[in-house]
């Protein structure tokens, strides 16, 4: 559902967009390639468990034990990745991107309602960034470097399509250059 704003007198709405709903395939992507580290994780968890277990009883019945547990860690992992994937897909449904005129606005109802709002003659630079796995999925960020925003001095507009990262790029840039003159 897309939220409504309030735009002030005078100022008129020149973008707006969502994330691309294959953000959440990226992040899903991301832990998966995070499952090695989880089965190392797993696999020193058993190991210690187990290993007491191998000057008290046979070593046969350690290793069942050990490989059981793995079994487990693998399907807990699993049952997490697809709670996750079903959570951000519904996250990334409630996000909104408005550019106006004026200002910039950032907006999310997920969770709560949160809403960011950069001016333009706050803005400092704007920058469009793309790493490995955004590549791979057709993805990009415009991140918003205003020092006035808090805690850390920066918007960040995620899950583009190039197209939209360009255009919300080149409206900003616009708007500044147009702000820095009045």
């Amino acid at each position: 559902m897309k939220p409504e704003i309030q735009l002030n007198p005078g100022e008129t709405l020149l973008y707006e967009t969502q994330p691309k709903q294959v953000l959440a395939t990226y992040n899903i992507l991301f832990l998966i390639l995070m499952l090695p580290v989880f089965m190392l994780m797993g696999c020193i968890a058993v190991y210690l468990k187990y290993s007491a277990a191998v000057f008290s009883e046979s070593l046969s019945y350690s290793v069942t034990l050990a490989h059981a547990d793995g079994a487990l860690i693998i399907e807990t992992f699993i049952v997490i990745l697809i709670f996750v994937y079903c959570w951000l897909n519904l996250a990334i449904k409630k996000y909104w991107y408005f550019i106006t005129n004026e200002r910039c606005i950032k907006f999310s109802y997920f969770g709560g309602v949160n809403k960011q709002i950069v001016l333009f003659s706050d803005i400092v630079d704007v920058d469009i960034s793309q790493n490995m796995l955004q590549t791979l999925f057709g993805i990009r960020s415009v991140i918003i470097n205003a020092p006035v925003m808090r805690p850390a001095g920066k918007v960040v507009i995620a899950g583009l399509t190039a197209e939209s990262a360009e255009k919300i790029s080149n409206i900003i840039g616009e708007q500044m250059r147009a702000a820095s003159k009045k």
